[in-house]
């Protein structure tokens, strides 16, 4: 049977009746749809809501990441001043030392001069060398670290945000 006989059919028997049931059924089938995109459009604002709250928490975790970097970097850097300065003052002491030893006891001046010689070689070998190759590769490995972070990072922000 197609539909038309059978929409003509039914309006055919009681015009009333049938009428009524054809404005309930469309009043249902319009209270659904209006209140599926109200659930649609409620979802879709607490999505973009999640979205803005996320963004603002990680604004905020970035500024205060920023603030604690900058601050421990300080501290860092005042400490190793400190150190720098200690070092310093250690070299022209043990440079002043070996100036007294040596106007003391001249008949020794080679000898001095070797163990002058050796300690700035020791001092260029432990104090700036190493510790340049150290700082050298520890950037190194670092900014390895960071690459990878970023990565790491922004493949979960595609995978997430798209």
């Amino acid at each position: 049977m197609s539909n038309l006989y059978c929409t003509t059919a039914r309006n055919d028997l009681s015009g009333s009746q049938n009428s009524d049931a054809v404005h309930r059924r469309s009043a249902q089938i319009m209270n659904l749809m209006h209140r599926q995109e109200r659930r649609s459009v409620h979802d879709l604002t607490r999505r973009i809501d999640l979205e803005a709250t996320s963004r603002q928490s990680m604004t905020t975790h970035l500024s205060q990441a920023g603030r604690s970097y900058s601050a421990k970097a300080a501290h860092f850097r005042a400490r190793n001043d400190l150190w720098a300065a200690r070092a310093e003052e250690a070299v022209r002491w043990r440079q002043a030392c070996s100036k007294e030893r040596l106007e003391r006891c001249s008949s020794a001046v080679e000898l001095k001069d070797r163990k002058y010689d050796d300690l700035m070689h020791w001092h260029q070998r432990v104090l700036v060398d190493t510790p340049a190759q150290l700082l050298e590769h520890r950037s190194a490995l670092l900014a390895s670290s960071i690459k990878s972070s970023r990565a790491e990072v922004d493949r979960h922000h595609k995978l997430r945000l798209g």
